[in-house]
């Protein structure tokens, strides 16, 4: 487990400027996960107090609304982890929950409601 922390432990300065932070989980061996909406990140803080972030790899949304079509990023939120290790977290623009596995394979859940930009994520009593 995590040490008693001080208030000054909490600090955490984004490495982009810009970022904006989501939601926070831990995993199953007590490490904290958060999501970064802008760039579109996931990061793991370690108990060294380093940090690791892992970009969201997918191919981003184009935007045809605009006369000029803009690529959009895909805006994580929500984080959690199940029982076996698979990092669970939403995509906002793509309208999507995603399954990222310890061996690092990616399963996408498509949202039948558009638009519905899925926030929260929680863990089920099963696991």
């Amino acid at each position: 487990m995590w040490p008693t922390p001080a208030a000054s432990d909490y600090k955490y300065q984004p490495p982009h400027r810009g970022d904006t932070l989501g939601d926070l989980a831990f995993d199953r061996i007590g490490a904290l996960w958060f999501t970064e909406l802008a760039p579109g990140a996931i990061g793991r803080l370690h108990r060294s107090g380093g940090i690791t972030t892992y970009p969201i790899t997918w191919h981003p949304v184009v935007s045809t609304v605009a006369a000029t079509p803009s690529v959009k990023p895909q805006y994580p939120w929500g984080i959690t982890f199940d029982r076996v290790g698979n990092r669970w977290f939403t995509a906002i623009v793509t309208n999507e929950i995603v399954r990222r596995s310890p061996n690092g394979a990616l399963r996408r859940f498509a949202i039948p409601t558009a638009e519905s930009a899925p926030l929260a994520l929680a863990r089920g009593a099963g696991g």
